[in-house]
């Protein structure tokens, strides 16, 4: 079993009653309620000693019989706080002579409990295996003072004293009381060498800094009750047995001990004798450095740090289609963090449907990781770049089309805008994507991330009230090439250049940007920049759009013919596209 050490002890002739006030008063400081004698003496112990205990009313001790061992089956059985709890066959359980009476290291029964009417009684003291009282009470959501103490790791030495200072107390209280035999013990050998630590007191000089002669070192293990054995210039350290449980191990938990008495403080500082020279920046951490500070400098943007682990409900609500179930986390601590996540998308939308209660309008955005199953490999990561911005008032995916053209002009980055959807980015027939407002960023030629609009449907159904835009971009791609300067200088135009404006009719559900592709097409050199100028609402089902064309060219004046012929082939280029002319 779990079970490192049991000692018991039967006390007989009991009265329970209101425990002394004195007891009381200290259970009430430390933070306990009290209750009756005997549960506020097992309390006073655990805080004394800290030593967990329990006490048993020896009459419902069936066959006079107490039996430590695994569960070996899955069964049920209701604890003291009256709750049904689910047992597992590996769980350490404690039997009497026909079944299991508490939950070894967390909790006792219902049915041994003590009570007013208890007249006999049956101390238990006994120390459990952390790493398995830790599963246990995970698993069971059940965390008590005693499994919180056992999860550390306890010394098994300790048990008589714990039970010979109940039996002391309980006699106090009860003079009528009396033992009912000899106080048993089962469990590992406790006359086993304690833990020793070979050490080098000039070795304790080197690691603090500061000269501590020998005889200091004695004198301060001594008194803090470890055994000393000195050897030529080294000294065995024998470790006392409740330090030895997770606590002092290592001969730098002797130095620690050793530091602590004389003071850090009075360590004089001194400079390392090493030499410390600057460490460069990787290019995906300066790429990210570059992304959080024009997020934050030019689009007053917060932050966000969400966990990598979410769960299935989240990815439910979100619509989202791949679910991850080779990632589980065997451990996981909740249901909210059971798997690593597909996308930051879904972390991106709850962050999102939080804040959307108490802001009307936010940008928040998220360096951070995504997980995915293959088929080579157990799981590929790659690092995103998310950015969600949020308006009760009006659709911001104009700020967000915006933002990613800045971007990558700050970032160098050669990419572009397609009014194309993107394959790869999302789970297929998502519903979560907007019918029109979708972009595909496309870098170097590749599909590297996307400027999209929420759905009103998943808006709805995550009780988000407003437009919802995202901006994803693939940080795996490029993030390895070293940012190049943005910044180029040349000299100043020497000779003018001229505008061109033109305006077209468009109908009202054609996107804006489309009317720019065709002059785009066109590949005419000296056109330095094409924008729209503006936009007027012609009737209820067109629009016009002025476009403005600027043509440059650094080594010679522009000829009327060229600027003429030029023009020309805009005008028709536009009504070939079917955006004629404004008449």
């Amino acid at each position: 079993s779990a079970c490192k050490g049991y000692s018991g002890l039967a006390i007989r002739n009991v009265k329970v009653e209101e425990s002394p006030a004195w007891i009381q008063r200290r259970l009430l400081a430390c933070g306990l309620r009290p209750i009756n004698s005997l549960v506020d003496i097992s309390n006073y112990v655990l805080l004394e000693l800290g030593i967990p205990n329990h006490i048993f009313d020896m009459k419902k001790i069936r066959g006079a019989r107490i039996e430590v061992k695994r569960a070996g089956e899955a069964l049920k059985m209701t604890t003291l706080d009256e709750m049904e709890r689910e047992i597992h066959p590996d769980d350490t359980l404690i039997y009497d002579g026909e079944g299991p009476v508490a939950i070894a290291g967390v909790m006792g029964g219902l049915d041994s409990s003590v009570t007013e009417e208890t007249t006999d009684i049956f101390i238990e003291c006994a120390n459990f295996t952390d790493a398995e009282i830790r599963k246990t009470a995970t698993r069971l959501g059940l965390r008590t003072d005693s499994s919180q103490r056992y999860e550390k790791a306890l010394d098994t030495h300790l048990l008589k004293r714990t039970a010979l200072r109940l039996m002391d107390l309980i006699l106090q209280t009860n003079p009528d009381a009396e033992a009912a035999g000899s106080l048993h013990y089962e469990g590992e050998d406790l006359s086993v060498p304690a833990q020793t630590i070979e050490i080098k007191p000039a070795r304790i000089s080197a690691v603090l800094g500061k000269e501590v002669p020998e005889g200091e070192v004695v004198r301060i293990l001594e008194s803090l009750d470890y055994g000393i054995e000195l050897k030529g210039d080294s000294m065995t350290v024998t470790i006392p047995t409740y330090r030895a449980t997770k606590d002092v191990e290592v001969e730098a938990d002797i130095i620690e001990e050793i530091g602590r008495i004389i003071g850090f403080d009075n360590i004089a500082p001194e400079a390392p004798y090493t030499v410390v020279a600057p460490v460069s920046l990787t290019p995906e951490k300066k790429l990210q450095r570059a992304i959080s500070d024009y997020m934050v400098l030019n689009r007053r943007a917060f932050e966000i740090m969400t966990y990598p682990m979410i769960g299935e409900s989240l990815l439910n609500k979100c619509g989202w289609d791949v679910m991850n179930e080779e990632l589980e986390l065997v451990n996981a601590l909740s249901r909210d963090h059971s798997r690593m996540r597909p996308s930051i998308v879904p972390s991106l939308l709850e962050a999102v449907q939080l804040n959307s209660r108490n802001e009307q309008s936010f940008t928040l955005f998220e360096i951070g990781r995504s997980y995915n199953q293959t088929e080579k490999e157990f799981s590929t990561e790659k690092n995103w770049f998310g950015a969600a911005f949020y308006s009760k008032k009006e659709n911001p995916v104009m700020e967000a089309v915006n933002c990613m053209e800045e971007l990558m002009s700050r970032l160098n980055l050669s990419g572009r805008l397609l009014q194309q959807p993107t394959k790869n980015l999302f789970p297929k027939d998502w519903t979560g994507l907007h019918p029109h407002e979708h972009l595909t960023v496309q870098i170097h030629g590749k599909e590297a991330g996307a400027i999209l609009s929420i759905h009103p449907l998943l808006k709805s159904k995550l009780k988000i009230k407003g437009d919802v835009t995202l901006l994803l971009l693939d940080l795996s791609l490029f993030e390895k090439n070293e940012l190049k300067p943005r910044t180029k200088y040349q000299p100043l135009p020497k000779f003018p250049g001229s505008d061109f404006d033109c305006t077209v009719v468009v109908s009202n559900d054609q996107e804006a940007a489309a009317v720019l592709v065709p002059i785009q097409k066109l590949r005419i050199k000296e056109i330095t920049s094409v924008k729209i100028a503006d936009i007027f609402a012609l009737n209820e089902s067109e629009k016009t759009i002025t476009i403005r064309t600027h043509f440059l060219d650094r080594e010679k004046t522009l000829e009327g013919a060229f600027l003429e012929e030029s023009q020309k082939r805009i005008v028709a280029a536009l009504e070939k596209s079917g955006f004629p002319l404004k008449k």
